[in-house]
């Protein structure tokens, strides 16, 4: 009786090992900053955001696991105007006559950067399939560590007139707290190499220029590699 309770406890013990299988990767995404909340200025655009990082998962059974990622994010907001008028732009008579050498479009580029960690969990949702489809959800702490923007004046031709770039007045969130969801799927290449495609949307409580009451959200999409040990 005692020889059969070792027996059972050592395949317990070695399926569970076998079972519990680690993974370690990277992963590139891309999408388009957001902005939320009663004072966005009108004005403000979308634009891109990039979001690189390692990762660990920690393969519980074969539908769920547990993820840790570390990485790094920018945030971005672009704010253009078109058709300025300078008050030296008339003919003496009050007439508006615009002048080629004075810019008439200036671009604006925020940019924020961001080192966070990810805690979460993926749940395979065909777990037996040569693609496995898988939905993954995660909380993120980001740490801001750098901004600019950049201030570009141009022609009418389009030629540029003057560009500066210098940090970020506006006050800013250093922790930026925030979270994702996606549904993906996950192509085996061998035994210890996988690759994933995650279409998610990420929300972040807090944006460049809005203050606290403004909310970022990046729709956009992940791909990543995997290699299992």
């Amino acid at each position: 009786m005692k020889n059969h309770f070792y027996i059972l406890l050592f395949v317990l013990l070695t399926g569970a090992e076998l079972s519990a299988q680690s993974s370690v990767g990277f992963h590139f995404g891309i999408g388009l900053s957001h902005q939320l909340g009663p004072i966005k200025a009108a004005a403000v655009l979308d634009y891109f955001s990039m979001s690189p990082g390692f990762d660990y998962q920690y393969r519980l059974n074969e539908r769920w696991s547990l993820l840790g990622r570390v990485g790094v994010m920018n945030l971005s907001e672009k704010y253009d105007r078109k058709g300025l008028r300078w008050g030296s732009e008339h003919n003496g008579s009050g007439d508006y006559m615009p002048d080629p050498s004075l810019p008439h479009e200036i671009k604006n580029r925020f940019f924020a950067f961001y080192a966070g960690v990810h805690v979460g969990a993926r749940y395979y949702l065909l777990s037996q399939r040569r693609v496995r489809f898988f939905a993954q959800s995660d909380l993120q702490l980001n740490l801001l560590f750098g901004n600019r923007a950049t201030r570009i004046s141009l022609f009418d031709d389009g030629s540029i007139a003057s560009q500066k770039t210098e940090s970020l007045h506006q006050q800013q969130k250093v922790a930026l707290l925030g979270g994702d969801m996606g549904f993906g799927a996950e192509i085996p290449l061998s035994d210890q190499f996988s690759i994933y495609l995650l279409p998610q949307g990420q929300v972040f409580f807090g944006s460049l220029n809005f203050g606290k009451d403004s909310a970022t959200i990046i729709p956009g999409v992940q791909l990543g590699v995997f290699y299992s040990f």
